[in-house]
């Protein structure tokens, strides 16, 4: 007679298995091993207390509704953050608000929302078209950086927190890796203390694999928007992601060991290379107080500049016309 697969924890069939742990897990105890994981996390790496104030980044997809779920349930003081890009194609930041909408509702949590176009004028399309940038995603990615820091100070809030994933986070070593990025080495991890007028910035769920959180928010019975941004499809650190997942799965625990290895053996040493050089001087920004090493302006505040000259200047043409 087979033997009858159970919980580790309780006599219920299992809802997930744990390779690397070899761990059988029922729904209700795989939540409640997410929600230790993920507390065990923060005290380790001292990201946090209940005392602080989380602007917590919340983008529709499985890990942002993973994280703020978690910390809601862990009782930590949460101010869920969507940054609404106007992403028109396939609709995906329409898409994207009304879910986190949905889990804000479900979680009774209030939802802050950064609209870029409204609160700067333009549209990130607006800007790397003044620009005359091809990579979207660099102008996006900078935008986003400033959102969260504005926003974060307007909330007067001491943390900003992110749901960067394990595979998100082996992905991107593995890219500096390659290319040798070495600065982005020294600075990469799960915590980025504040400092010179930034807040800072943690992880919490850089230990977690991409496919745990999607368990985790079907086992809660969260709404979660699936796919990617349209404009992310085809980027070349897919190939890394691919790369990983394929060792991973026949090699289970192979990611978190090189990540934590990167940072107990590695990371000491790139940082170790720039320690004795001087820091750029870092200033508030003339116009938004945005910290910039920049002499004048921030990098937003001169995209939006070259951007509003770069339209006046076409409806300047119209007009002669």
């Amino acid at each position: 007679m087979a033997r009858r697969l159970k919980c580790k924890f309780c006599e219920n069939e299992p809802y997930i298995y744990l390779k690397e742990y070899r761990l059988f897990l029922c729904k209700e105890h795989f939540i409640n091993w997410i929600e230790k994981y993920v507390l065990e996390t923060i005290k380790d790496f001292k990201m946090f207390s209940k005392n602080n104030k989380l602007l917590v980044c919340i983008s529709g997809g499985k890990d942002s509704v993973a994280l703020l779920s978690i910390l809601k349930s862990l009782g930590f003081k949460v101010y869920p953050f969507f940054i609404n890009l106007g992403i028109e194609k396939n609709d995906f930041s329409k898409k994207s608000l009304k879910v986190v909408e949905r889990v804000c509702k479900i979680l009774n949590l209030p939802l802050y929302i950064y609209d870029v176009k409204g609160i700067l004028n333009y549209s990130p399309f607006e800007i790397a078209k003044a620009l005359k940038r091809d990579e979207f995603c660099s102008i996006c990615g900078t935008l986003k950086r400033y959102a969260m820091e504005m926003g974060a100070r307007y909330f007067n809030a001491d943390v900003i927190v992110t749901g960067h994933n394990l595979n998100d986070e082996t992905e991107n070593l593995l890219l500096n890796v390659l290319n040798w990025k070495l600065t982005y080495l020294a600075r990469q991890g799960p915590v980025l203390k504040e400092e010179k007028g930034f807040k800072r910035k943690v992880k919490p769920l850089f230990k977690l694999k991409e496919k745990y959180l999607y368990f985790y928010v079907k086992a809660k019975n969260l709404p979660f928007l699936e796919g990617k941004c349209p404009y992310s499809v085809g980027a070349s650190r897919y190939i890394y992601r691919k790369a990983l997942n394929f060792i991973e799965e026949n090699m289970p625990g192979t990611l978190l060991r090189f990540y934590l290895e990167f940072l107990k053996k590695a990371k000491p040493i790139f940082e170790n290379l720039f320690k004795n050089e001087e820091e750029k001087k870092l200033h508030p920004c003339k116009r938004c107080s945005y910290p910039t090493s920049r002499d004048d302006y921030c990098l937003i505040c001169s995209y939006l500049d070259k951007t509003k000259a770069f339209f006046e200047k076409r409806v300047s043409k119209k007009e002669d016309k």
